[in-house]
């Protein structure tokens, strides 16, 4: 791990050491652990150096100017990234094909708490095997902003997380591993807290069939021991079922219109601090309204579009560079590519401070990557015609002058200066954001459709999510989180509320058939109507 010390050249050469002497005595992979370094920081001695050392000029405090702020979050990131870069070096120094692990938090989270760590950077410039995505209670249960109500979401938001994981790799040859923790780092919270919580950021996991790896308890000393007995119990059962995860790679998905995306970034770690602090209600006001409505939203990566095909999965996108700042300027021409290509884009916001650093668009003559996206686009603000006042049910902070579009090759651009966080604030923000994104999948040739829940079946698992109003969940099934495993009844699920469930087997005989348990089972036979196990 990195304690939260400052990563200098001194501590790198002891962890390339301590990494090579575990190696030398039997260590299989390599997996350092949570590279992080505190956003906030920046003011130590040590850190001063390596500033100076970087830059080749004196160090400037962050707080003085968004130049300064981003100059010193990116060193911090990069810090961490040579951080691992020495863990692997060591590791390869007596084992050169080692498989290399890199366990980090989802790039939404370390971006919504401000820690810096650049996933694409490390991604593209290590030899990453395998990415333990590191998604559980203590990360999702952060308050995020729905329709002006901020509290716990932690389905909602571990979903995102997860996607964000998933999507930071798609393509490549990472595969990713999901963890979700029973308990957490808080050990103060009541016992139920945590199950309904591991309940939550467990569903939201099995929705991305893309994986079927799993880190399942990472701290068993912290957990077996200290749950009451039936928790325990429900977990071993959970455990096994994971495990059967990979048996069954067929699935159905229960829920909206696909095809819809927004953005995360590494750059979105740069804005949290003084002086000029971006509002992150941005990243959940373009993915909330609809995930909260049943339509899967996919948190995908900006620094990736520049990747052949990246943007393939999607007809519709949802942007703003107010919480986060396009690193280069293939990813600005990624986006126009995907547009003439005949996808549709709906840009937010507008400029801020973080549009005066010194990156790529204004070497293009641009004030900010906006205006070179609109310039590259080929459209002007001033010539765009209005989206029809019809299509939306237009709150009364916005006007419909405030939307305009255009036709852009064979797809086309829609384009508000009303901040992306702005849609977090309210019913009616929700509303329209909604609005928008049904006439922009129209124009896209998607059938729009929210409904009140999200599902899956994944071979004879079933995993039902309502959001803000009752959904229908078919039964008899085996109720996974119950320590007895009882059968659930067809019947209503409550809004809020979810469930874990297993089919019942079909039997073709008069012997007994195993569905579920909460214990290793070593071996088993059948013999006429019998069962042993």
């Amino acid at each position: 791990g990195s304690y939260y010390m400052v990563p200098t050249a001194d501590r790198r050469r002891i962890f390339r050491d301590r990494f090579r002497t575990a190696f030398e005595n039997g260590a299989e992979a390599a997996a350092p652990e949570e590279p992080e370094y505190i956003g906030s920081g920046g003011y130590s001695p040590a850190f001063q150096k390596e500033f100076e050392a970087f830059y080749h000029r004196p160090w400037v405090a962050p707080h003085t100017s968004p130049q300064a702020r981003v100059d010193c979050q990116r060193l911090m990131g990069h810090l961490e990234v040579e951080l691992l870069r020495a863990c692997y070096e060591g590791a390869h120094s007596v084992k050169p094909k080692a498989p290399c692990f890199m366990l980090a938090h989802s790039p939404l989270n370390y971006s919504a708490w401000g820690i810096m760590f650049p996933h694409y950077e490390a991604i593209t410039s290590l030899p990453i095997t395998d990415y333990l995505a590191q998604v559980w209670t203590g990360t999702a249960r952060s308050a995020i902003n729905h329709a002006g109500d901020r509290r716990e979401r932690t389905f909602e938001n571990a979903y995102l997380e997860y996607s964000s994981s998933l999507n930071l790799v798609r393509g490549m040859k990472i595969p990713v591993w999901l963890l979700m923790d029973p308990v957490e780092d808080n050990p103060d919270l009541p016992m139920e807290d945590y199950f309904r919580n591991y309940k939550r950021t467990l569903a939201a996991s099995l929705m991305f069939p893309e994986t079927d790896r799993y880190e399942v308890v990472p701290w068993p000393t912290r957990i077996f021991g200290h749950v009451p007995a039936p928790f325990a119990t429900t977990i071993c059962t959970i455990v096994n079922a994971l495990a059967d995860m990979q048996n069954h790679p067929d699935f159905a998905n229960d829920r909206g219109t696909d095809g819809i995306a927004s953005f995360i970034a590494d750059t979105a770690m740069w804005q949290h601090e003084a002086p000029s602090p971006a509002d992150f209600d941005a990243i959940y006001g373009l993915t909330l309204p609809l995930l909260m409505r049943g339509v899967p939203v996919q948190l995908a990566h900006l620094d990736r579009v520049g990747a052949n095909d990246y943007l393939k999965p999607y007809r519709v996108l949802l942007v703003s560079f107010e919480a986060m700042k396009p690193a280069r300027k293939d990813i600005a021409d990624g986006l126009v590519a995907w547009v003439r290509a005949g996808g549709r884009l709906l840009l937010f916001g507008d400029k801020n401070g973080y549009d005066d650093i010194d990156l790529w668009w204004k070497a293009e003559g641009c004030a900010s990557p906006r205006e070179y996206l609109l310039k590259a686009l080929g459209v002007s603000l001033t010539t765009m015609k209005a989206v029809p006042a019809s299509s939306l049910h237009v709150a009364a902070e916005a006007r419909a002058a405030t939307v305009t579009e255009a036709q852009v090759g064979r797809g086309g651009v829609i384009v508000s200066g009303l901040s992306a966080a702005w849609f977090a604030k309210s019913p009616a923000a929700d509303r329209m954001l909604r609005d928008l994104v049904r006439y922009a999948s129209g124009l896209a040739g998607l059938t729009y459709r929210e409904q009140g829940h999200i599902g899956i079946r994944r071979g004879p698992y079933v995993v039902v999510k309502a959001f803000d109003e009752e959904t229908l969940v078919s039964g008899p099934m085996i109720d996974l989180m119950s320590p007895d495993l009882s059968l659930r009844p067809e019947g209503p699920l409550a809004k809020d509320d979810l469930v874990v469930l297993r089919q019942l087997p079909a039997r073709t005989g008069e012997a007994p058939v195993l569905a579920a348990s909460s214990a290793c089972i070593e071996w088993s036979a059948t013999s006429g109507d019998e069962l042993r196990l």
